[in-house]
């Protein structure tokens, strides 16, 4: 093969990696080869044992793909191959394409030192760097579990790999920070930051520059998770019972995630509804008087806040060391405390008060994203590191 090749392991579709991908097929004017390990569908049928019976045909279907995708990519030899989201591609395939081909591994999580992918534990309110600083002695004391693939032996052998393998590839990185942790973690290694566009990543905006009295006063633009600061913001609750807030997910999901037992009378200004981006909550966003991404990992650039600050442009983030928001504005974004529930509170409170402090907000978000979207030019970039070199 001449093309360079990229390999991910998600398929295009409703998730951070997928709407990397699809963009990624968007753009590709037959400069690479993209091939996806798993596949997904969407049942077209209504009727209730039809839709059963072709689910189950389309599972069986999906596992043979991958491994029909997995053996076959294990002959791949002498090739450029970019790598996006190990965990799911195999970690054993991964390892075997790193000893046999040039490999550019295009960063998407802290995977690359943390066998839980976004690095945080559930009783902290910040990102954890204990595997970077002190070896993975802390994996068994903390009890973390690999995420998104559940197996902490073949997770924490790939890590052990990748150090192993570090000099023979060229790491594809999101932001500043993120190669600020890299370097931390691997030390001097090829690398170049390339930036992160997504399929729903538009430059165009549909933002209404004026303050909408319709929407929430709060809505959470993230998933239901302990990293994405999930915890904190049911915690928060408590402390803005005069607010209402939306959380796009329903309890059930949420009790299951935290293995708790919580109702909804327990949050009395919270309303849950599983909702995703194109199936209503681009809408709440859109309508919120304040967006919420409270993240407690060292994330990089991630679609929900570009596409909060598009479509919204007030949201409210914290300002970790490793992570995006804190290569961001003050100006731009709101910074709550990770530390205190209640500082965080009297910031939101405060903020949500002042109309010209909101509407400041907004413009500033607006000439910040300009720039996000004049010098994040990805595809090219990908280009320019992974073809011609």
């Amino acid at each position: 093969m001449n093309k360079t090749i990229i390999i991910s392991g998600y398929p295009p579709g409703d998730s951070g990696v997928g709407r990397l991908v699809e963009y990624l097929i968007e753009m590709n004017n037959d400069d690479f080869l993209i091939i996806t390990v798993n596949i997904d569908f969407e049942n077209p049928y209504t009727n209730i044992f039809v839709k059963y019976f072709f689910k189950i045909i389309y599972k069986i279907f999906k596992v043979f793909h991958k491994i029909f995708i997995r053996v076959k990519l294990k002959f791949l030899k002498n090739e450029k191959i970019i790598i996006i989201h190990p965990q799911t591609i195999g970690f054993k395939t991964t390892i075997k394409l790193l000893k046999n081909n040039k490999i550019f591994y295009y960063v998407v999580d802290c995977s690359f030192f943390c066998v839980k992918s976004y690095n945080h534990l559930e009783n902290e309110n910040t990102s954890c760097l204990r595997c970077l600083n002190s070896g993975f002695d802390s994996i068994k004391e903390n009890r973390c579990n690999s995420f998104p693939v559940e197996n902490n032996r073949s997770s924490l052998n790939f890590l052990k790999k990748l150090k192993e393998h570090k000099n023979q590839i060229h790491f594809l990185l999101q932001n500043m920070n993120q190669k600020k942790l890299l370097k931390k973690y691997f030390g001097d290694v090829k690398c170049t930051v390339i930036g992160l566009k997504t399929s729903d990543m538009k430059t165009e905006t549909e933002r209404v520059e004026t303050l909408s009295g319709e929407g929430f006063d709060f809505v959470f633009h993230a998933d239901p998770h302990p990293a994405k600061g999930l915890i904190f913001l049911l915690n928060l609750s408590k402390y803005l019972k005069e607010y209402s807030i939306l959380i796009p997910s329903c309890i059930k999901k949420i009790n299951k995630i935290l293995n708790t037992n919580y109702k909804k009378e327990d949050f009395s200004n919270i309303i849950f509804n599983q909702m995703r981006w194109d199936s209503g909550l681009k809408e709440k966003v859109k309508k919120a008087k304040i967006v919420l991404h409270p993240t407690l990992w060292a994330t990089p650039i991630e679609g929900a806040l570009i596409k909060s600050l598009i479509y919204n442009g007030v949201v409210a983030t914290f300002d970790l060391s490793f992570s995006y928001p804190n290569e961001i504005s003050d100006t731009v974004l709101i910074k709550l405390d990770n530390n205190s529930i209640k500082k965080s509170s009297i910031i939101l409170k405060e903020t949500i008060k002042d109309k010209e402090k909101l509407m400041k907000y907004k413009k500033n978000s607006q000439k910040w994203l300009q720039k996000f979207f004049k010098y994040n030019n990805m595809y090219e970039k990908l280009k320019r590191v992974t073809i011609y070199r």
